[in-house]
């Protein structure tokens, strides 16, 4: 079966991470994927494409006129001919639901959100327009799925149908994030990380919803309480090259306990040198960054936004946005909590993720859905 995935673009970023490992998966159980890219192609698509996988990108760059010039992308769907389209994004949502007549016939349209409205107000006002339109519009999806209940509930609020709505959370690789003894010693003596040092991991792009304000602010107030406490923090735009970060790195007088390591293609492997992963985030859906550490047996201290508790459950420390005070609290409970405890919490962390929320059970569900549906 051909499906052909539209999505806004392809620079490295939990969704088109989840996309490139679904394709990968699905390939291989019989499907054929074509993911096409309104933008460039970016780092995950040319990873994809020197895998071999069918990846073709429309344009350069993001226009919003663009939007409305779908010729690229019918030309592309109708040399595909796909037995189904599926959107990944705003954008791309709308995209393909405009676009799903390639040959004159219909295709079957099943959008995809992975973003949740926790912080409404601090959206961009484009970005608003663009949920908005997308409750217009989201009729013409024969389904959509949300990869968080939370942000399906928030959603059907702006106008998505909840006759439509599928919630398929995200699936992990228990064979690539799993704890590993000898990576962790070699990572740690990498970056200069002490053998008794109490690292904590933020492993996230640099974006105002991320709030690595908000990171920093309880990080100085651990960091003041532990001096073995150390931060390792990686992402696209977390780096030292980011003056804005470094600004208030330098202002927290952190320049000793911040570990910056920007963009990494071996966040498995980065992740094992961490003790206590935090997701500071005022808004999220389903963190891909919070399930990978737990695979790895690393236990969280997460915030409580979108599907973040739900995910975690009894296995970490949730508290609530915003609040450096309290964000704070949960990492030193943490660091208090004593080795043995954190071991004890990590694996129950990992055997969470193996029951509910593996790879496997995942791209199942995307197979029957996809079945379901194609014409």
């Amino acid at each position: 079966m051909r499906i052909a995935h539209i999505i806004t673009g392809l620079d490295t970023g939990g969704t088109e991470l989840f996309l490139e490992h679904l394709v990968e998966a699905m390939d291989s159980a019989g499907f054929e994927s074509l993911i096409i890219s309104l933008t460039g192609l970016g780092t995950v698509g040319h990873r994809m494409q020197s895998h071999g996988r069918l990846v073709q990108a429309v344009g350069a760059g993001w226009n919003p006129r663009d939007f409305f010039n779908l010729f690229g992308l019918r030309r592309i769907l109708r040399h595909y001919h796909p037995a189904l389209i599926q959107g990944w994004m705003y954008h791309a949502n709308l995209a393909a639901s405009l676009a799903g007549y390639p040959s004159g016939k219909r295709r079957p349209v099943i959008w995809n959100i992975r973003h949740s409205l926790d912080q409404w107000t601090r959206e961009t006002a484009g970005l608003r327009m663009v949920v908005r339109m997308g409750g217009l519009f989201s009729g013409t999806a024969d389904c959509i799925v949300f990869n968080s209940q939370c942000a399906a509930l928030q959603h059907e609020r702006t106008g998505y149908p909840r006759s439509k709505a599928v919630v398929i959370h995200n699936g992990f690789d228990l064979q690539k994030f799993r704890p590993a003894e000898t990576i962790r010693a070699s990572m740690r003596s990498q970056h200069g990380i002490p053998p008794d040092g109490i690292v904590f991991g933020t492993f996230s792009r640099f974006h105002p919803l991320k709030d690595h304000a908000n990171l920093l602010r309880a990080a100085a107030i651990v960091a003041n309480k532990h001096h073995d406490a150390i931060f390792l923090l990686a992402g696209r735009g977390v780096s030292s090259g980011n003056q804005q970060l470094m600004d208030q790195v330098r202002m927290l007088h952190l320049e000793n306990r911040v570990i910056l390591l920007g963009e990494r293609s071996d966040i498995w492997d980065v992740m094992n040198a961490v003790d206590i992963y935090v997701c500071p985030s005022s808004s999220e859906a389903f963190p891909n960054s919070v399930g990978e550490a737990m695979c790895c047996g690393v236990p969280c201290v997460v915030t409580d936004v979108g599907d973040s508790a739900l995910l975690v459950a009894e296995t970490g420390i949730v508290v609530p946005p915003s609040s450096p005070e309290r964000l704070a609290s949960g990492m030193l409970q943490m660091i208090q909590s004593g080795p043995a405890t954190r071991t004890s919490l990590g694996s129950a962390a990992r055997l969470r993720m193996t029951q509910n929320f593996s790879k496997e059970t995942v791209v199942q569900r995307y197979a029957e859905l996809y079945s379901a549906h194609a014409s």
